[in-house]
């Protein structure tokens, strides 16, 4: 428990992704949620990092 992603969301459009990820982040403010967001085009590292943290 915690130790890993217990959400995956998939969205078919970067925007889409980005908003969702905008969402989920109002959500768990007040939590100990975190959230990252994934998608092609970008540079890999800051990606494989955030999903490290």
């Amino acid at each position: 428990p915690g130790d890993g992603p217990i959400v995956l969301v998939l969205a078919p459009t970067r925007e889409l992704a980005v908003q969702i990820q905008q969402e989920a982040t109002k959500f768990g403010s007040s939590s100990k949620i975190k959230n990252t967001c994934i998608y092609g085009g970008v540079p890999k590292g800051p990606q494989v990092r955030d999903l490290q943290k």
